[in-house]
């Protein structure tokens, strides 16, 4: 069975929590995260020389409680997975200097110059009515939303 590292630290930051761990002559690593809920799951896999990781992560959740995670750190071999190392972040809440406020976008909406991967450049200062007017455009012949068209 594969040996785990001495040690893993997870940071946490706004939006990301970064991983540094030592290596253990392990073939491969695996991050599992679990959540206050406590399901654990896989989010990573690295080969043999890579020893860090950040996971983008949300800071709250849908209470507006500030999210805690827990990362596990198990090295992998031939012979199978180590039990891994453990270590848990709370997730920093936002400060007013972190926000920056949707007057920044008003001049980049009103112009056209703002574009997704999803839709054309829009000239609609306001977002709602951008998409509002691709909802209207999707209504079909029985005036219900048809994702289709």
């Amino acid at each position: 069975m594969a040996t785990n590292p001495s040690s893993f630290t997870a940071t946490a930051s706004l939006s990301q929590v970064s991983m540094l761990w030592t290596s253990s002559g392990a073939t491969e690593y695996r991050i599992y995260r679990a959540t206050n809920l406590g399901n654990e799951v896989l989010i990573y896999t690295a080969n043999s020389g890579t020893f860090t990781f950040t996971d983008n992560v949300a800071n709250y959740d849908s209470t507006g409680a500030l999210y805690d995670y827990e990362y596990r750190l198990a090295a992998w071999d031939s012979g199978g997975e180590a039990s891994g190392l453990v270590d848990s972040v709370t997730m920093p809440a936002l400060a007013s200097i972190d926000v920056t406020g949707a007057s920044v976008l008003a001049s980049p909406l009103s112009t056209g110059n703002v574009s997704n991967t999803y839709s054309n450049a829009t000239t609609t200062p306001t977002i709602d009515a951008h998409v509002k007017s691709m909802h209207e455009t999707r209504n079909g012949a029985d005036g219900k939303y048809d994702p289709a068209r």
